[in-house]
């Protein structure tokens, strides 16, 4: 049979080659060129949609023209009845011809119900139990299957043969796997049957066979052409044989490389990029020879010598051999085919995107100089599109974006997380804090309610919160911050108009939020699921801000709808898991299209021509990606399917390289790390290097577009940061200290410049654990309400006193999981050992006061104190004690002054300091370590101690440390004498530590 070939080379632009041959009438026969009039009889298949409307483009600009008749332009691969056939559209109804095809959501929804039943009926294999007990495995497994389907499919495979696959040695597992791989091979095809649909790929292989069929049945008189088209399907292999055996049929092949070696020819593999043409036209039964260069073409020397380049880093390593010496020979090929070619090899993606970005931005500064990113890298395209938007550059992705990273999608996928965490405190803060969750009010006013919310109900320790008691919440919230001393300080300032307006927005945060919790068991199924949170949805954002995803969101939730048919039951968690799974793979386009620069992925980047074509990503494991032969067949099972192996993928985006490689401008780049994991360069980047090494002149690289994108990040000039020394007018300082401050004082100046002066307190983290803080406070208030009832003697029960005194104290936060379950046990184990030690420190003792208030003045100047306990004993002094739940101060920081609590405290004392205990010197200093661990508490004496000598020297010491600070010169420096180095303060980050410590170091 004769086929009318045509070859297009890799480094001719092919769409304008295309229409030059077209208009020129160059084909098909020898037909004089087609009027304007003419081309509309014309067919012409492309491999994609966006090949399509670059033809269309193509002809207008060749043609010279805003507006003509062009040919009927359809693309191959996403064939439908009414693009190939023009009878049926004017004809017989589609439907006649073959039933439906299923659409992947509801495949996806088929399956999941047959690998239920499948597990009901199995449930003693292990995966039955994993399906059971996950929602989320049978929806992956569905996915899984589904691929397998298409390779199938595709390959027009015979899913029949799957038991003869798996050899004896496997037959432990063989019989599991087979009856799981019944659901594809026997289930599925009988479900199908009865809904009288067909799989999407299978139909489309009987549509592309039925053309097929009808052009060689019919041999149509109007031209038609196939350009660009690898035939990697088979069904579409038959249908471009057709096309090229008409009489005014044609067949146009993208890049076959004819000047390549017959001895390199007949070593080509699945993972070289001729492997598909190779293939294709030994099913044929044709040879390169039979192949036509397409007339007009006349390449440029240095495009040629570029075609040659890349056929030599592609040479299959069965005839490497000679490759040395045609490397050598080709000297002046590769000096050629290397002008305007660059090399890019950055530190980073971040890096890399800022260079590219570059290279784009640069290209705008030519009139109608066009430019293309090309990349299967979508992160690395994101990056891109980011970098471009410095210079007001608006560019869109042609792979589209997941709805759940469009702004609606993500809100909606904040919502399922919401429910699915079972109301978490920290999904509630994302939903809350969305910039679309507006709840039907002025986004400045939602924001603001926000908030407060924040501040009022997410750090206070619950870990989670459902939508009806967020106003009850509240309330607690703003009742506990009028009457509980250790409240934050930021709600203790809020005024009447702050708590009103955030209730409100509680109210209209649980209106929108409340179908979350109403829940009719009989309504578990996709679509009510689905509507559910639309509805939702619906009441917190203005859709409208966000157009192209509302409506892509509405398709998903119409087709849910309609998958419900094939999944009649699905409770409410598998049904947010399977939403979740359709929002990360569902692509919203935008209309963002810029008329000179693009971003390609690499299907849709063949047979585009810019002007500069930059590969990007081009790392091992991006481009090309690792073959995956899946996890239910393995290669030598593929081979004996006589399905195309996995590394067929390297072979296609090997393809695409070189197709790429032809460009008159490139620019390759790649990232030695990717994800903070070192990266190798692409082998056809290290091939490209040993060939430039081989000849003796090795390719260094670009380095303009790196140091460019370097100056982004990089600092101008050396400029060092000094250590912050605020020094605030002394009206501003603080005139009064308690005695805990004084520690923090000498310590880290810088804390109480900030808690002091600008009156500063931290947040607690959202969600975070109840603060130590309060249990320190809870157990100390435990101690000394025991104390102040019982201040002589113990009590007959000692030990059952003290655990009602801390019941009633630690009540009000039983709520909290920490406190119910951590807190309280641990105080429960302090009881006994305290007790026996209290019975022997009450020995010789006279009176105890408990948490008694102090405060000594002095310069205008007051120092104020609590003693947890000071007592009174029968020698006429006192005993001072502390009570820590935390680290204790040594000996020798207490002598030394930076620990000088207690020391404070008696210097008070001995001036009758404290309300109530008459003016009376310290010999003992106690600390109580109250952990509740093994041992539950320890005592911890100063000992080898003048008490009141060092009392009266620390007093003296603060008081001069008071006047420095008098003085408006004296700075509050941070970090001044911290116990460790490696100890935080909670204002590390606004005195910048970092930073100024490190510029220290260097310096």
């Amino acid at each position: 049979m004769s086929l009318r070939l045509f070859n297009i080379p890799s480094d001719v632009a092919f769409l304008p080659a295309l229409v030059r041959a077209i208009l020129a009438g160059n084909f098909p026969g020898d037909a004089p060129p087609p009027s304007l009039e003419d081309l509309p009889r014309w067919t012409i298949l492309l491999p994609t949609r966006r090949a399509v409307r670059s033809l269309q483009r193509t002809f207008l600009a060749t043609a010279g023209r805003d507006a003509m008749l062009l040919p009927r332009i359809r693309p191959i691969g996403d064939v439908e009845e009414d693009l190939l056939v023009p009878e049926i559209s004017s004809g017989s109804p589609a439907d006649d011809l073959l039933p439906p095809a299923i659409s992947s959501l509801e495949r996806e929804a088929l399956l999941i119900r047959l690998i239920d039943e499948w597990a009901v009926a199995h449930p003693d294999e292990r995966l039955a139990f994993e399906i059971a007990g996950s929602p989320s495995q049978a929806i992956a497994l569905a996915r899984s299957l589904a691929e397998l389907l298409d390779t199938f499919e595709t390959e027009e495979a015979d899913l029949d043969r799957l038991p003869d696959l798996f050899a004896a040695d496997l037959a432990e597992h063989r019989n599991s796997i087979l009856s799981f791989l019944a659901i594809i091979r026997e289930k599925l095809p009988v479900e199908l049957f009865k809904l009288g649909l067909l799989g999407p790929m299978e139909r489309r292989s009987r549509l592309l066979r039925l053309e097929a069929r009808r052009l060689a049945e019919t041999s149509p008189s109007m031209p038609i052409i196939a350009a660009g088209s690898t035939g990697s399907i088979p069904a579409a292999a038959e249908l471009l044989k057709s096309i090229a055996a008409l009489p005014n049929g044609a067949v146009v092949l993208p890049g076959l490389d004819q000047t390549m070696s017959e001895e390199s020819w007949q070593h080509v593999s699945p993972q070289h990029p001729q492997f598909g043409l190779k293939r294709l036209l030994e099913s044929w039964h044709q040879t390169r020879k039979d192949v036509a260069l397409l007339p007009g073409i006349d390449g440029a020397p240095r495009l040629s010598a570029r075609r040659w380049l890349t056929s030599e880093i592609m040479r299959p390593t069965a005839s490497a051999g000679t490759w040395r010496e045609a490397l050598l020979a080709g000297r002046v090929e590769i000096a050629h085919g290397m002008e305007r070619v660059s090399l890019v090899e950055t530190r980073d993606h971040h890096q890399e995107a800022q260079a590219i970005a570059l290279v784009m931005r640069e290209v705008l500064e030519t009139p109608e100089k066009t430019a293309a990113l090309v990349t299967p890298d979508r992160d690395l395209a994101r990056r891109v599109i980011s970098t471009l938007k410095r210079w007001g550059v608006e560019i869109d992705d042609s792979a589209g974006e997941p709805l759940i990273r469009r702004p609606l999608g993500s809100l909606l996928a904040c919502l399922i997380d919401y429910r699915l965490s079972g109301f978490a405190i920290h999904e509630f803060a994302k939903l809350l804090h969305h910039p679309l969750a507006i709840f039907g009010q002025a986004p400045e006013i939602a924001r603001k309610a926000a908030s407060l919310i924040d501040l009022a109900l997410l750090r206070d320790g619950r870990d989670r919160l459902e939508p009806q008691l967020l106003s009850d919440a509240l309330l607690k919230a703003r009742a506990e911050a009028e009457t509980n001393v250790h409240a934050h300080m930021a709600l203790k300032r809020l005024g009447d108009a702050e708590w009103e307006l955030a209730r409100d927005h509680c109210v209209k945060v649980s209106a929108a939020l409340i179908p979350l919790v109403q829940r009719d068991a009989d309504a578990d199924t996709l679509s009510r699921h689905a509507a559910c949170f639309t509805t939702c949805l619906a009441a917190i954002a203005d859709e409208a801000a966000d157009p192209q995803a509302s409506e892509a969101l509405d398709q998903l939730v119409q087709s849910m709808a309609t998958a419900e048919r094939f999944l009649p039951h699905c409770g409410l968690e598998r049904a947010l898991l399977f939403l979740a799974a359709w929002l990360r793979r569902l692509p919203v386009r935008l209309p963002v299209h810029h008329p000179r620069l693009a971003i390609l992925g690499l299907l849709e980047a063949r047979l585009i021509n810019p002007h500069v074509v930059i590969m990007g990503g081009l790392t091992e494991g991006s481009w090309p990606a690792q073959p995956d032969p899946g996890p239910w067949i393995n290669r030598p099972m593929r081979d004996t399917l006589g399905l195309i192996p996995p590394e067929r993928s390297i072979g296609l985006t090997a393809h695409d390289f070189q197709q790429g490689f032809g460009a008159p401008e490139l620019v390759l780049t790649w990232s030695k790390r990717v994800k903070d994991q070192p990266a190798v360069a692409s082998r056809w980047i290290l091939r490209l290097k040993m060939i430039l090494e081989a000849i003796g002149t090795p390719y260094e690289g670009e380095t303009r577009w790196q140091n460019w994108a370097r100056s982004f990040d990089e600092a101008k000039g050396d400029r060092r940061v000094a250590m912050p020394r605020p020094k605030p007018p002394v009206a501003a300082r603080p005139r009064s200290l308690s005695i805990t401050q004084v520690e923090k004082l000498m310590r880290d100046p810088y804390r109480i410049y900030a808690e002091k002066v600008l009156r500063l307190q931290p947040l607690a983290p959202i969600g975070a654990a109840a603060d130590p803080g309060l249990k320190g406070s809870l157990i100390h208030d435990a101690f000394n309400r025991f104390s102040l009832a019982h201040p002589v003697s113990l009590p007959e029960d000692a030990e059952g006193e003290l655990r009602r005194i801390g019941r009633e104290v630690f009540a009000p936060y039983f709520s909290d999981a920490d406190v119910a379950g951590f807190w309280w046990p641990r105080f429960e184990r302090i009881v006994p050992w305290f007790i026996a030690e209290e019975r022997i420190l009450r020995q010789g003792l006279a009176l105890i006061h408990a948490e008694v208030a102090g405060a000594h003045h002095f310069d205008g100047f007051t120092l104020t104190g609590s003693a947890d306990r000071i007592d009174v004993l029968a020698s006429g002094k006192a005993r001072l004690i502390d009570y820590k739940t935390g680290r204790i101060p040594t000996g020798a920081q207490v002598k030394a002054g930076l620990a000088p609590q207690l020391t404070l405290e008696a210097a008070l004392v001995a001036e009758a300091g404290f309300t109530g205990v008459p003016a009376i010197e310290t010999d003992e200093l106690l600390y109580i370590k109250l952990s509740g661990g093994a041992p539950p508490g320890l005592l911890q004496p100063i000992t080898d101690i003048d008490v009141m000598a060092k009392a009266r020297e620390h007093l003296e010491k603060f008081k001069a440390l008071m006047r420095a600070y008098d003085d408006a010169a004296h700075g509050y420096l941070p970090r001044a004498a911290m116990e460790k180095e490696q100890d935080t303060s909670p204002f590390d980050h606004l005195s910048r530590w970092r930073e100024w410590s490190l510029a220290e170091e260097g310096a």
